[in-house]
């Protein structure tokens, strides 16, 4: 089995711009673009904690953001995240377009084809479902491999390139 190495980054070298390094943490190429983001910190309740503090009653608090500003992304990622987020909005828009335009022809319409509108609007609600998958793709943490760690503290890099590491060090 293959070890994974990680990188864990302090969150005050993360919130400052410029302190993080010049290649990006996936591919290791020089960065194009940098990115401000943030990451929400989620932390499971104690086992045995009772009533007072179980999945229901924390679900409703609102989860601590660790800040990330300024993280280097390198062209192709930029682009990734572009296409992905391009592929989400043509899904969920194009979608909504579809089920409501279906519904407002059904509505309007004296004599509608009620099998092929039915069908319009099922695909643009099946699109705007399966828009989350896209959504996630284009999203920075799955980019940028960037975690935060339970506590908040930090941001853990899982399996960062060497040339992210090496800016790091040097």
């Amino acid at each position: 089995m293959r070890a994974v190495s990680s990188v864990t980054l302090p969150a005050e070298l993360v919130r400052e711009p410029g302190n993080l390094p010049k290649h990006c943490s996936r591919h290791g190429r020089p960065a194009d673009t940098h990115a401000d983001f943030s990451l929400q910190v989620t932390k499971r309740p104690a086992g045995g904690a009772g009533l007072t503090n179980n999945a229901f009653s924390t679900k409703g608090r609102k989860p601590r953001t660790l800040y990330v500003t300024g993280w280097p992304l390198c062209p192709a990622c930029a682009r990734s995240r572009a296409v992905w987020f391009t592929a989400t909005m043509v899904l969920f828009f194009g979608g909504v377009v579809a089920f409501f335009g279906a519904l407002a022809v059904q509505i309007a319409a004296d004599n509608p084809p009620v099998n092929a509108l039915a069908l319009t609007a099922m695909i643009g609600f099946i699109a705007m479902v399966v828009a989350w998958l896209p959504f996630y793709l284009s999203g920075y943490p799955r980019l940028t491999k960037a975690n935060p760690s339970p506590d908040g503290e930090s941001v853990v890099v899982i399996s960062p390139s060497e040339e992210f590491r090496a800016d790091l060090t040097g």
